[in-house]
Parts: structure tokens; C-alpha cells; sequence
């Protein structure tokens, strides 16, 4: 990864400039975490393009989760560094040129475990990609697979994320390293930070519009020898915490600016920050080995209870980095609400919306 000298960054509230200032390579796991930690991997984005070297720039456009969950299409052209950040651009090519000669590169990678593909014949990614026709819509994906992952440390990075169109669903989270041999959700998942933008209200809603919030699934159980078809949602188990509603309202956070997101994660404990303010912790539980989880609110006290259920042991792993924007989820917006929307773009290429990393630190404990 590059190594060049940090450029200064524009501050948007006051701690955000305090952590900017005291220095982001300065190891942060002493006073944090009580142990020395080595930068594992860093980036300034202050070049012209992406650090392959950090980096995988995803092709694919199957929507995600089986049945294709999202509208877009996942294309090198979403993601550019410039001005010393790195940025995902949502966007609509009405005359399908950006489709043209794009491949799929995320084979032989499924979302379900390979046993789920072997006893009810799900489809790779980039089956899916290829069968399914583009929307129109664009967008950017990058993640650290097999090049760096946390497994005990701190992960550091001052993120935008998208604000600005309705449809927009963007994340910075992680993912466990073992993803590619037993699937999700028993790999894991982490998000730092992630925040709808949408008016519309959700029968399962997950946070608030407009307010970043966190995310941890895990499962309930191992995966199943005999094959898991994704339909069992007795396996699934899902975190999905506003945690920083509260800072919103103080002004402590702002929900379309930059913001420098912390994320802790030891063998017992996982914690997320902002603007160096606790949000939320989770920690194995005593006796069961599960996980359990309390997030900030406005109580006395400052904290939420504890509560959780599902397994520890995912998060036990590394975890690879993931910076994504993604567009118009089924949950929030049905295929007759992305019509309308659709009609009102010309054939031609609209800017929609974007996200942006300024930089990214990664600390492993020695």
C-alpha cells in the first residue's frame, strides 16, 4: 500500500479535527487497547488511481443477495481517486454503454455457503451477473480480500457517506475472512457505519433514514453439513442499531459530511466509535460463547442494556475491509417505485450521488 506523507484534511466538527490532528499514525493501541500494534495497512488516497496493491475493485451485477436485492451494476467506472480522497460515484447510463465489455470478476465467490449451491443449485455471483440485464444504474464496491483483514487491532477511516438521492444505501464495514469457504452469515459481518436515504417507510426497518448506524450479524449455529438453502432465518442473526442517533442530535455527528469512524476488535470485545465518541460494544458472553451487545442512547447512564443471542465465534476471525454504494433495495424501494423513478431520467449519463474515504488505517496487535 502507499506510504506517502498525510495530506492535511478539511475538518467538519471539532473532534473530528482533534483526531486528524494528534496524528493518524500514531499506533492508537496502547492507550486503547492496553497492547503495541503494527500499521498493517494504510492508505491516503492522494495518487490518481486505485491501490491494487490494497485494493479489489468489484465487477458484477447481481443485485447481491440471491435474486438480485439491489439495482446495481458494479463497474471500475464507480470508483476514482482524485483531490485525495477515494470516491464512489452512483450513477445512470441510460444508453448502456457503461455495460458494454464489462465481466464479472468475483467467480468462483457465492454469497451462501458452496453446501447451499450443492444441495439447492444457487448460482455464483457471476452466474447471476451475466443472467441478470443491466437496470441502468451504476455504482462502486471495493473491498481488502486476501490482501489485509483485522483480526485483533484497531481499523481507523474518515468516511463520507452518500446523502443525497433517495435510493442511496451506502456502507464502510467488514467481513470475515472466511467468506469464501463457508458463506455468509457464517462468516460474519461488521458494519462500522452504513446509512439509508429514503423517505419510505420500511415494514423491517433497519436504523432511520438519514442516520448512520451500525450492523452485526452473525448466526445461530455452525453451518449445516447437509446444506443450507439461505431460507432459514433461524441461522441468521441481525444487530441492526441506530447507535448514532444520539450524536446526531447533538451535533456531535454529521450524517452527510465527513466523519472518522474507530472500530476496536479484541478476542472478547468488539467497539465502535465516532468523532472519538463511544457508540456501541459488544463482547462474547460468559458461559455460551455467544455474543451480546449494548448500544449509546440517552439514559442516565448513557447506555442501552446488554442484550444478544447467535454465536461469538465469526467474529473470532480476521475480517476484511469493504467500501460500497449500493442503490434501491427491494426491501425499500419495489420494482414499480425504480420504474418511476427511472422515467424521469433522460437517456443520456446522470450523476446521482457518492461516497468518499479520505484515508484508512488499519492497526494489528503484535
Amino acid at each position: 500500500p502507499s506510504t506517502p506523507t498525510p495530506a492535511a484534511s478539511t475538518a467538519v466538527s471539532a473532534a473530528t479535527t482533534a483526531s486528524a490532528a494528534t496524528g493518524r499514525d500514531v499506533d492508537p493501541c496502547g492507550p486503547r487497547l492496553k497492547k503495541r500494534c503494527y500499521l498493517s495497512a494504510r492508505d491516503d488516497f492522494d495518487g490518481s488511481s486505485v491501490d491494487g496493491a490494497l485494493w479489489n475493485v468489484e465487477v458484477r451485477n447481481d443485485g447481491i443477495r440471491s435474486g438480485g436485492d439491489e439495482a446495481q451494476y458494479y463497474v471500475p467506472e464507480g470508483v476514482s481517486v482524485r483531490n485525495g480522497a477515494l470516491t464512489l460515484q452512483l450513477f445512470y447510463d441510460g444508453g448502456g454503454g457503461t455495460a458494454q465489455g464489462q465481466k464479472c470478476n468475483m467467480d468462483p465467490l457465492s454469497f451462501y455457503p458452496p453446501q447451499a449451491h450443492l444441495s439447492v443449485g444457487f448460482d455464483s455471483v457471476c452466474d447471476q451477473s451475466d443472467r441478470r440485464p443491466p437496470t441502468g444504474f451504476f455504482s462502486g464496491r471495493i473491498n481488502t480480500m486476501g490482501k489485509a483483514a483485522l483480526k485483533h487491532g484497531v481499523l481507523e477511516a474518515r468516511v463520507r457517506l452518500a446523502s443525497h438521492n433517495e435510493y442511496s444505501w451506502s456502507a464502510f464495514w467488514l467481513l470475515g475472512a472466511d467468506f469464501r469457504s463457508v458463506g455468509w452469515p457464517f462468516c460474519g459481518e461488521v458494519e462500522i457505519t452504513e446509512m439509508w436515504v429514503t423517505k419510505v417507510s420500511w415494514d423491517n426497518a433497519v436504523g432511520k433514514a438519514m442516520v448512520p448506524c451500525l450492523t452485526a450479524h452473525t448466526s445461530n449455529a455452525p453451518p449445516p453439513v447437509g446444506g443450507w438453502d439461505g431460507r432459514d432465518k433461524l441461522r441468521w442473526v441481525a444487530f441492526n442499531e441506530g447507535g448514532y442517533d444520539q450524536l446526531v442530535r447533538d451535533g456531535k455527528v454529521d450524517p452527510a459530511g465527513y466523519n472518522v469512524y474507530r472500530f476496536e476488535k479484541e478476542p472478547d470485545s468488539l467497539r465502535w466509535f465516532v468523532n472519538d465518541e463511544p457508540v456501541a460494544e459488544a463482547r462474547r458472553r460468559k458461559g455460551d460463547g455467544g455474543l451480546e451487545l449494548r448500544v449509546r442512547n440517552d439514559s442516565p447512564d448513557g447506555w442501552g442494556r446488554w442484550f444478544g443471542r447467535g454465536l461469538w465465534k465469526p467474529f473470532e476471525q480476521p475480517m476484511f475491509v469493504i467500501f460500497n454504494l449500493a442503490f434501491a433495495s427491494k426491501t425499500s424501494h419495489p420494482q414499480q417505485r425504480l420504474d418511476q423513478y427511472r422515467s424521469h431520467l433522460r437517456d443520456g449519463i446522470a450523476q446521482l450521488d457518492s461516497a468518499s474515504i479520505d484515508w484508512m488505517r488499519m492497526w494489528e496487535v503484535e
